[in-house]
């Protein structure tokens, strides 16, 4: 786990040294940054729960939709009024898949260890056998894994930020959504020079 952490911040920030102290860390030159998506559960008057991505926030609506903008040149947006929305959640769009995977690796290899340790104890008369129980205690572990881990991701998904539309103003609560709408960021990331 220790090892995935550091490779996956390791191409993304790079450290610059100042004096006697670190400095900052700065992304490195090369790489284009991406922005950020974030998963919208919209509830309204009604009762109705519209689900997808933060497309954009004005005064007067909400842009949701569900294909991913950072990969599609064309995609279908939902418009919402904000007049008629109750709570507004938003979770960071993280990969489906994170949760599962890395349950499938940790179960993988603890009960892959398990098996092998065993095996070790009583191993038995062929090597394809010692090979088949072994590579069946992994792949068994990992679906394990997998299974507990997409349980947990959606357990412990907490939203970043929760707004509740009271009976005032709706367009007030604009300001806090709008940082995390796609438009919003792909607009300061044309802003800044390269």
């Amino acid at each position: 786990m220790l090892v995935w952490l550091l490779l996956s911040i390791a191409p993304t920030l790079q450290a610059q040294r100042l004096g006697e102290g670190w400095g900052y860390l700065i992304p490195l030159p090369a790489q284009r940054a991406t922005v950020g998506l974030y998963q919208a559960k919209i509830t309204t008057l009604t009762g109705n729960r519209i689900v997808g991505i933060l497309y954009d926030a004005n005064e007067s609506q909400l842009l949701v939709t569900r294909d991913n903008p950072n990969k599609e040149k064309a995609i279908r947006v939902s418009v919402i009024d904000l007049k008629a929305v109750r709570r507004v959640s938003l979770y960071p769009q993280t990969g489906w898949f994170a949760g599962p995977l890395e349950g499938a690796v940790i179960g993988g290899v603890g009960v892959g260890y398990l098996t092998y340790q065993s095996l070790q104890k009583s191993p038995p008369r062929s090597p394809a056998v010692f090979g088949l129980h072994l590579a069946l205690g992994i792949s068994g572990g990992a679906s394990l894994g997998a299974l507990i881990g997409s349980y947990i991701q959606a357990l412990t998904a907490r939203p970043i930020l929760r707004l509740r539309v009271q009976n005032g103003r709706p367009d007030e609560q604009v300001g806090q959504l709008r940082p995390y709408s796609y438009r919003y960021q792909v607009g300061v990331m044309e802003r800044i020079p390269e």
